[in-house]
């Protein structure tokens, strides 16, 4: 109820305001789809890159917002900063330094252009050096500290006081000039907004909304492939030729897409945030627990249905606060902004009520503050939406501006005015006219409006003509007239009519200014948690649907990972009975899990469900498993899938080197490892090697650099020679040995799905087996056996006898002569059916 703040009052100074900039036109336009459209949104992105550290900022020029990056520490061996860099962002452009060396530049185009790092690509050459369409190179002129302060203090900041020694305290109270890095990123950005090819798609009066400080210390870490295998995003083109545009990607099955049931636009963006960034901050996955639990209880189930229909009517205004900037908000636009207000201000007062039970509450609360009521009271208070709305101009409501309402009553009452000259013009009109009216039209103005006096097919040129009457033109039973009284009328009420829009307009203006200056940063900050709102929302929804469960989250120091009975989100949709798997592992129950199994057993998708299981721990969901008990995570490495890509110019073989080498140096106790399969992109013995040495390195580590570590694998010799490099007491102390249980029926292999604690046919491979039931030719699996059995016995593999090319042209000879045979007479079904499965016979040796 806004009736109940008594702060809410509409006292607005409008006293020192330049209308000179605001043209009466400009408040026709309209733009209904600018608040909506989200996608096309054009990032720009400057770097700075020195002696191992990074400085960043951004520009939004959807929102007209700058975030930054402080100084931080960059690594060159996976630039992870960087990585997650561009994909929280997805720039568009990027600003770089002609001073960054030719490896860092080509890994900036890499990103630009491929979206990934090629650590092993080819050497830098004179390109790398050169700007392109995505990626701007600036001389280091542009990078220069003194230069670059000098920008920031003189930026349009919409929040900063007028006086100039003011804004430019206020703008260092925002931005830390002791971060060079940042300072000298943020000022080449400022000064590649300001060049003339640029400003041409800023708006007009190009003003920054917002400036934002860009927060990476509490990231969980992910590289890109991580994302992609286990599925957090998966855009592909959409399959419409009808919605192939810019952005036109459909989401795949994915976490995003199963996670997303949000009921506003703002809450999917935000929850892309949320998945983009899982947290190490116990206080935030806590209070998202909390708030998830509150919302699957059923007696709040009528809080959140409130809360809901809210929430589907706030919309992301930071669009329009820059329309309104331009002076050019649509009265679309203006509504949504009071519509969203006054939604954002009932979620704040339900929240109230519960804020004492519910932490998440309690932040809502705090954000809902006066300025909100002051907002939305001086808007009901000045827009008259209704008449607004039929006009498609900015209409002031009656009663805010006497001496606007008196200019606007002389207009309401012209009745009396026109009928009195209408009398005048039929006395001075000829007598064989009987009657006139004075009407007005748009773009014309007042005109006199008489009757035909003839049949229309009888009217020639000269009837037209009246003495003293200026003839405009006619419709099919009207002639209007322009007369010296039509032109008195135009300019006095032109005058009044000129004088209502240009104080209307100038009203709009310092409304503006108001909710720019002092009002829009506190809706920010509240419409910020609605979002999140949206998406805990859609948690709860998924967990009451998937029934899933509340993870017991611990300080990082704990150092385990615990879960009972688990299963994989996505993969739990697709099939009719999902077998549940559990996992544990801490300092004292071995780091090292190494599992092993026949292909289709479902290695990887327990790995894969480890995986996932954690990472939902990281972003506030709850999970799906009887039980769940795990540490806070700093990094999750996986090997489980390597993308092959031409541009990238690495095999699949080094895209698993990059990997495991990334997960080797940057690995603590702290980080969950995942390897599936690695070592088979080359020789056995070689990739053998290479899986033993890395377990070594990982064995001999102290408990605090001793990550979980869960390694999928088809050398069965491992354990045994693992046995010979490693002390027996150190090894059954680190590494478990698992495997992926199995039984045969009728000859044929049935996989349970079940990771068993032991190692299972150690030196049994069914790949024979697998293959034949999978369709490969019975004669290929036969001779395969025969040579794996000369292999294994160390004998020379015996020459095949038997001519097959001949078989199969004598068997596919038999079946046409047949089928000829066949022809003469009727086929019956028994011989249609004995001719589909001599088919079989006839496609393979």
């Amino acid at each position: 109820d806004l009736s109940t703040s008594s702060s809410a009052t509409c006292s607005i100074d409008f006293s020192s305001v330049d209308y000179s900039n605001y043209e009466t036109n400009n408040i026709n336009k309209s733009d209904c789809d600018a608040t909506l459209n989200t996608d096309d949104t054009d990032i720009f992105l400057s770097i700075y890159w020195k002696s191992g550290m990074l400085g960043a900022a951004s520009y939004n020029s959807q929102i007209s917002e700058i975030q930054i990056l402080h100084d931080i520490i960059e690594s060159n061996l996976d630039f992870k900063i960087l990585n997650a860099l561009f994909m929280q962002l997805r720039p568009v452009n990027i600003i770089v330094s002609s001073l960054q060396d030719g490896h860092f530049l080509k890994m900036i185009k890499q990103l630009a252009h491929n979206g990934k790092i090629n650590m092993f690509s080819s050497p830098t050459t004179t390109d790398d050096y050169k700007s392109d369409e995505k990626v701007h190179i600036l001389p280091k002129k542009c990078f220069k500290f003194k230069t670059c302060e000098q920008l920031i203090l003189s930026m349009s900041l919409a929040s900063a006081p007028k006086n100039e020694k003011s804004r430019k305290l206020y703008i260092r109270s925002l931005v830390d000039f002791t971060q060079e890095l940042t300072v000298c990123a943020l000022g080449a950005l400022l000064h590649f907004l300001d060049t003339p090819l640029v400003k041409l798609n800023l708006p007009t009066n190009f003003t920054i909304m917002s400036l934002k400080i860009l927060n990476m210390d509490n990231l969980v870490w992910l590289d890109i492939s991580t994302y992609e295998s286990l599925q957090i995003f998966s855009a592909h083109e959409h399959p419409s030729i009808y919605k192939w545009t810019k952005n036109s990607t459909k989401e795949g099955p994915s976490i995003f897409s199963l996670l997303n049931r949000c009921n506003s636009v703002m809450g999917s963006k935000f929850l892309k945030n949320i998945l983009a960034q899982p947290t190490k901050n116990l206080n935030i996955i806590k209070y998202r627990h909390e708030f998830i639990e509150f919302c699957i209880n059923p007696c709040n189930e009528s809080v959140i249905l409130s809360l809901t229909n809210c929430i589907k009517h706030c919309r992301c205004v930071s669009s329009t606060v820059v329309k309104m900037n331009g002076g050019n908000a649509s009265m679309y636009q203006w509504k949504l902004l009071y519509q969203t207000v006054i939604n954002a201000i009932t979620i704040g007062e339900i929240c109230e009520r519960y804020s004492e039970q519910i932490t998440f509450f309690s932040k809502i609360k705090e954000t809902l503050k006066d300025s909100l009521y002051t907002m939305v009271n001086a808007m009901s208070c000045i827009i008259d939406f209704e008449k607004s709305s039929i006009q498609n101009r900015f209409v002031v409501k009656p009663g805010f501006i006497p001496e606007l309402d008196e200019r606007k009553s002389k207009i309401e009452n012209i009745t009396e005015l026109l009928n009195e000259i209408t009398l005048k013009e039929l006395q001075d009109l000829p007598s064989y006219i009987n009657e006139c009216s004075i009407c007005k039209m748009p773009e014309v103005g007042f005109l006199l409006c008489l009757p035909f006096w003839k049949p229309y097919n009888l009217m020639t040129e000269n009837d037209y003509k009246i003495q003293d009457l200026e003839f405009k033109f006619h419709l099919t039973d009207k002639v209007f007239y322009k007369t010296s009284r039509c032109y008195e009328l135009d300019k006095y009420f032109g005058a009044i009519e000129s004088s209502i829009i240009q104080e209307e307009i100038q009203t709009m203006t310092k409304l503006s200014e108001f909710i720019i200056q002092h009002w829009i940063s506190d809706l920010h900050l509240i419409l910020k948690l609605i979002a999140e709102l949206d998406c805990l929302i859609g948690f709860a929804d998924v967990a009451k649907d998937l029934k899933l469960i509340k993870p017991n989250i611990l300080p990082k120091e704990h150092c385990i990972i615990n879960i009972i009975n688990g299963r994989h989100i996505l993969q739990e949709k697709y099939v009719d009975k999902f077998v549940p798997n559990s996992y544990n592992s801490s300092k004292i129950n071995q780091s090292i899990k190494i599992i092993t199994g026949f292909n289709s057993s479902g290695k990887s998708i327990y790995l894969k469900q480890i995986a996932l299981i954690s990472y939902l721990c990281h972003i506030g969901c709850y999970v799906p498993a009887e039980y769940t008990e795990i540490s806070i995570l700093d990094h999750i490495h996986t090997r489980i899938q390597s993308t092959e890509s031409v541009s990238s110019l690495m095999s699949a073989f080094m895209v698993d080197l990059k990997q495991m080498s990334v997960a080797l140096n940057e690995s603590t106790c702290k980080s969950l490892v995942i390897l599936d399969e690695f070592g088979k992109g080359t020789s056995e013995i070689n990739g053998l090697a290479l899986l033993l040495a890395s377990i070594r390195d990982f064995v001999h580590r102290p408990l605090h650099l001793l990550p979980h570590v869960i390694i999928s694998t088809h050398f069965n010799s491992l354990p045994n020679l693992l046995q010979h490099i490693i002390n027996k007491d150190i090894l059954n102390d680190n590494v478990q040995y698992l495997s992926m249980s199995y039984t045969t029926e009728c000859s044929k292999i049935v996989c349970l799905y079940r990771v068993i604690d032991q190692i299972k046919n150690q030196n049994k491979s069914m790949a024979h087996s697998i293959a034949a039931q999978n369709g490969l030719p019975k004669c290929i699996v036969e001779r395969a056996n025969k040579v794996l059995l000369s292999i294994q016995q160390d004998e020379c593999i015996s020459p095949m006898t038997e001519n097959l090319r001949y078989k199969l042209f004598y068997r596919r000879k038999h079946f046409i002569e047949r089928v000829l045979e066949l022809m003469q007479d009727k086929i019956t079904d028994a011989a249609f059916k004995d001719l589909v499965n001599d088919m079989e016979n006839i496609r393979y040796p």
